[in-house]
């Protein structure tokens, strides 16, 4: 490969020799690592978050939390336009295609710094309007946090294309302590609104530039700051402005629910759908959200490849379809149970809202995954189509809402739209995936998930009357050893493909009686062939 000639003016990029002798097996322990990785960076912020919200709610007036709000409103509308849209572009080209670095940090500075003056310039708005002018200042402050994501999307774009998981989440776990320690410090020393503002929109956006520039000291060529020529960055451009639609598309959706629900539903209504949404993502949610951000990155580097690229796609809808389905089916049967151990009895009103709930949670899920594999696939028209096919699913429950004025049939009506949705971006997926993928990837699932059902039917009348943590914790064993069980007496490929990507999966393995042996079995679709750049940065050489 010719190296980049503006990436080699760069005083941190060296010329190596060509990597030959890499072998699959560190690519899948890195993917292990960066799921393991995940799980635990997601653990510790739970933790600290919840730790810091039970000082916050006693010394932060609820007025300052409103502030605080209505200035993620506007960050909210601002970031649609994000330079992390455009930088994203590095993560679609292929493993012997190195991204223009320089041309990237060049274009988000000037992104940023627009989107920093855009900021400013509603602050300014608010000072001339008296309900708006106590959030003012905070919009200001909020501004240099838009400005610093500038080198924080950068450096945190390249960890990920380097698929340097493991600092990924060491950098973004100090990144949390530092937020939650700032934020709380502030408050105590009764700063209010300013320490949310100051801790979640400012403090967050330092850790990866400081990784970058000081830690791992990357450098940009001399003159970066000279705007280069339209042309040069067309490519990524078009790629950054398709996602800013489907991101205008969504925001607006949100935006819609938000001015139209209130008057037919009411705000205690739709803080049940909110709660009752969270279980699902509070949960099992989370365990999907971490294969799908560290799987990704894999994905468009062998997009060119089409058989390659077609097992790959399978065996990660398969393995995110083993995660989500059964976790679903759990929720939805569970909820009350798992919501008296969340949130208490005060929230008993919102159990009919819970299976609808779970049911938008898996949509959304499934949606995700069918959406970022067309797009790894660089088809981002169609994506921005599946975005707006998405939205008006959510459009149409909005009618339902104001003709029933009740939350249930809202509820109902959106889960229907969502699975929809999901329906459709998956029949358009199933282009890229290998013929038998729904037998492979949609009925093991499935049939775990129906087999786990029963067994946990059975056993409810056993636990009634139990404590809501011991029910909880015996349904929660019954319920997945039933779906392992039906895995491993007629699903064994299945089985074998999730304890492929999951942490101490041979031993797993090995208790559940199936062969560790590699060579007797179908190699993991979800490994991928060994990086072979010429030029690679310094910075991404640098282990903890």
């Amino acid at each position: 490969m010719t190296p980049n000639p503006r990436a080699s003016d760069s005083t941190v990029v060296d010329e190596l020799p060509p990597v030959t002798a890499v072998t699959a097996t560190p690519r899948r322990q890195l993917l292990l690592q960066g799921i393991t990785w995940s799980a635990a960076f997601q653990v510790f912020e739970a933790v600290l978050s919840f730790g810091a919200m039970l000082v916050l709610v006693r010394i932060v007036p609820a007025r300052d939390y409103g502030r605080a709000a209505a200035v993620v409103g506007i960050l909210g509308f601002v970031n649609l336009f994000s330079a992390h849209l455009f930088l994203d572009h590095a993560l679609q080209l292929p493993d012997d295609r190195e991204p223009d670095w320089d041309l990237h940090w060049t274009w988000g500075f000037y992104i940023q710094m627009l989107l920093a003056i855009v900021c400013h310039g509603l602050a300014a708005v608010c000072w001339f309007v008296p309900a708006y002018r106590p959030i003012a200042p905070l919009a200001h402050v909020a501004a240099f946090g838009v400005m610093l994501d500038w080198p924080n999307s950068f450096g945190a774009t390249i960890l990920r294309r380097s698929l340097n998981l493991r600092r990924i989440r060491i950098v973004a776990g100090v990144g949390v302590a530092l937020r939650l320690a700032t934020t709380v410090a502030l408050a105590l020393a009764g700063k209010g609104a300013y320490a949310i503002v100051i801790g979640n929109n400012v403090v967050t956006a330092i850790p990866f530039g400081v990784d970058l520039l000081l830690v791992r000291g990357w450098r940009p060529k001399p003159g970066w700051w000279r705007l280069p020529a339209w042309h040069a960055y067309a490519e990524q451009r078009r790629f950054g402005l398709q996602r800013t639609g489907s991101n205008l598309i969504g925001g607006l959706r949100v935006a819609l629910e938000a001015a139209v629900l209130p008057a037919p539903l009411g705000f205690a209504a739709l803080g049940l759908l909110n709660r009752a949404q969270a279980l699902y993502a509070t949960s099992i949610g989370r365990v999907g959200g971490v294969l799908s951000e560290v799987a990704y990155p894999f994905l468009p580097r062998v997009a060119h490849e089409r058989d390659r690229f077609a097992s790959y796609a399978t065996t990660y809808l398969q393995v995110l379809l083993l995660i989500s389905i059964p976790g679903t089916l759990f929720v939805g049967q569970q909820g009350p149970i798992l919501s008296r151990v969340l949130y208490g009895s005060k929230w008993i009103a919102m159990d009919p809202l819970i299976w609808p709930g779970a049911l938008v949670g898996l949509a959304l899920a499934v949606f995700s995954t069918a959406s970022s594999i067309v797009m790894a696939a660089g088809r981002l028209r169609a994506c921005l189509v599946l975005d707006a096919i998405a939205a008006l699913a959510g459009a149409l429950a909005l009618v339902v809402a104001y003709l029933t004025r009740q939350a249930l049939p809202y509820s109902w009506a959106l889960a229907a739209g969502e699975l929809t949705a999901a329906a459709i971006a998956v029949w358009w997926m199933s282009q890229f995936l290998e013929r038998h993928w729904l037998q492979r990837a949609v009925l093991p699932p499935i049939a775990a998930a129906l087999g786990g059902l029963a067994v946990a039917q059975v056993a409810a009348f056993q636990t009634v009357g139990a404590r809501p943590v011991l029910a909880l914790a015996a349904m929660t064993a019954l319920y997945f050893v039933a779906c392992l069980v039906v895995l491993r007496l007629c699903f064994k490929a299945a089985l074998n493909h999730l304890l492929d990507v999951v942490p101490a999966g041979d031993r797993i393995r090995a208790v559940v009686g199936l062969s560790t042996d590699r060579d007797t079995r179908q190699a993991p679709a979800i490994v991928l062939p060994a990086i072979h750049p010429e030029v690679r940065l310094k910075a991404d050489t640098t282990e903890y």
